[in-house]
């Protein structure tokens, strides 16, 4: 017996972004870095022991918390979510669609209030 996909997956290069794309996102971080640095917002040149200025850490723990959970929870959340909906696809309700996604954000500020709660 031969199993078959009947999936549309897109080809490698069109889920891709291309070369020049991401040489172009490059170069746009880079320029908005050197304005918010010209415009005293973010001072890159900070030491270990010296001091670092607000904004810079909120854009350091802001891009370090995204990436950390996109990482981490993403994939789970994905999989969770297509599993779902793979059981549920007959109900034809948007709105049904998005209980996973719904229930995973709750769960999580759940249990990071009792956490928080806990530890204090």
């Amino acid at each position: 017996m031969q199993c078959t996909n009947n999936s549309t997956a897109a080809a490698p290069n069109e889920r891709r972004p291309s070369f020049f794309a991401l040489i172009g996102l490059f170069g746009l971080v880079l320029l908005i870095g050197l304005l918010l640095s010209r415009l005293g917002l973010f001072r890159a040149n900070f030491a270990v022991n010296g001091s670092i200025g607000f904004f810079s850490a909120l854009v350091i723990g802001l891009v370090a918390a995204s990436s950390s959970c996109m990482a981490v929870s993403g994939g789970l959340l994905l999989a969770t979510a297509a599993k779902f909906n793979e059981h549920r696809l007959k109900t034809g309700r948007s709105i049904s669609r998005l209980a996973p996604v719904l229930l995973f954000v709750a769960g999580r500020v759940l249990s990071y209030a009792v956490l928080a709660a806990s530890s204090a």
